[in-house]
């Protein structure tokens, strides 16, 4: 015969105990990169590649649809379902890309006009982002702001690629990608005297519903501080990878029409509240 425990009787205390502790990173206890010549390789596909290491190089984690909560990571054998991303972000900064008419999955045309950083435009208008008359916040605008993600695994020798949309970049969500990086340079949950680097500890990355409109939103979660000897292996990592990463050039784009996904991440909400650092303000 059988014999069942019953099950522990849980107070609102353990309940809470347990939702924060699943709700954090998990311990990184060695890294790929440091088994192999990764800025070596990264160097030899600078040089091969026409336009040069470039993040159409890496793998990319499409963005999750409405109501799924899971991230689908690229792997040899497929499509990994994860719950969370629990990764090193190595290296992150501002884009914007503009797209002419409503998205169609179906026939993908290449983006009239990108902006790698954030700062000027490239093709039709180009120019300076900050004067541009397409770049506003608007439920229809052409021109659209991202934010690029370069994710290390502890198994992968390069970064992955994740592009997060304009609605997860409100500053109104509080565990969105804006307040965490500015938290963990206020020094992150230790209070760490002189702040922290996105690689020096490992992030937690999750998805949440949006509060208005449909589609997902990005959370950000701290974990961890990496040892002092692994910290010392990523910064070096993160020096060779930010020297060896270029941009597609504008023929790269005309050559291949997807090489910048024009995602479709539902209607987007007229925020007021919307502020963009690094050159990638709404004027």
């Amino acid at each position: 015969m059988k014999h069942t425990t019953a099950p522990k009787r849980q107070t609102k205390g353990t309940l809470m105990a347990e939702k924060v502790s699943s709700n954090l990173p998990v311990a990184i206890t060695s890294l790929a990169i440091t088994a192999a010549d990764a800025a070596g390789t990264m160097e030899k596909m600078r040089e091969a590649s026409p336009d040069g290491f470039t993040m159409l190089n890496l793998d990319k984690i499409p963005f999750a649809t409405a109501d799924n909560y899971t991230w689908n990571v690229p792997t040899e054998e497929g499509p990994d379902p994860r719950r969370y991303l629990d990764v090193i972000i190595v290296h992150q900064h501002p884009a914007r890309q503009r797209y002419s008419g409503t998205y169609d999955a179906n026939t993908q045309t290449p983006p009239i006009c990108v902006s790698y950083v954030g700062i000027r435009g490239r093709r039709e208008p180009g120019g300076i982002c900050a004067k541009c008359p397409y770049n506003r916040v608007s439920p229809d605008a052409e021109c659209r702001p991202y934010r690029w993600l370069y994710l290390l695994f502890p198994e992968s020798q390069f970064p992955t690629w994740l592009s997060l949309p304009r609605t997860s970049l409100s500053n109104k969500l509080a565990n969105g990608i804006r307040r965490y990086l500015v938290g963990l340079a206020k020094g992150g949950r230790n209070k760490v005297k002189g702040g922290l680097w996105p690689w020096e500890v490992v992030t937690r990355i999750g998805l949440a519903k949006r509060e208005r409109g449909i589609g997902m939103v990005a959370t950000f979660v701290e974990g961890e501080r990496l040892p002092e000897a692994m910290a010392a292996a990523v910064q070096k990592y993160v020096q060779d990878f930010r020297a060896s990463l270029t941009f597609p050039t504008v023929n790269t784009l005309e050559r291949d029409p997807v090489a910048l996904f024009h995602d479709d991440f539902g209607p987007e909400p007229d925020d007021d509240d919307l502020l963009y650092g690094d050159g990638d303000s709404v004027s």
